[in-house]
């Protein structure tokens, strides 16, 4: 039971990683950043959405190497259930892939609110969540269309 409790956890991480990035709950340090001018405020946010957006396509492709083993050598568990390993491998792969796809979506989001000068948008994105309702993200894809 401890393998399977192993796997869930490795596959919630990497799926969470997502949910916990469109919260806007990743932990970050606001002390300086309140303090700056809107500008450089901004400039950090487009920075740490892009560097993100690098973290975590660096951690699929290095992901992306254990399933292959793990399917060309048929490897399986060292436990009594012998769970071939490709299978929770691919959910957990699948949740940095997902991870990947979703920085890059929200980091070409944030590169277009700059572009446009959306700061409202660019602050609902990218910047650090202030205890704002929920539905910030909608809102702020409500304004973007509203907008054009």
């Amino acid at each position: 039971m401890h393998e399977y409790a192993g796997y869930v956890l490795a596959m919630l991480s990497a799926w969470g990683l997502s949910h916990t990035l469109m919260e806007r709950a990743h932990i970050r340090i606001d002390v300086v950043h309140g303090k700056l001018p809107a500008f450089s405020r901004h400039t950090l946010d487009i920075l740490a959405m892009l560097a993100l957006n690098l973290v975590a396509w660096v951690i699929l492709i290095n992901a992306w190497p254990v399933l292959g083993k793990s399917l060309s050598n048929g490897s399986t568990a060292n436990t009594p259930l012998a769970t071939p390993l490709w299978i929770p491998q691919l959910l957990w792969l699948s949740g940095y892939a997902w991870f990947a796809i979703t920085t890059s979506v929200l980091g070409l989001r944030v590169l277009v609110a700059a572009c446009l000068r959306d700061t409202t948008t660019l602050e609902t994105l990218a910047g650090p969540d202030h205890g704002e309702s929920e539905g910030a993200l909608a809102q702020a894809a409500s304004t973007t269309k509203e907008t054009r």
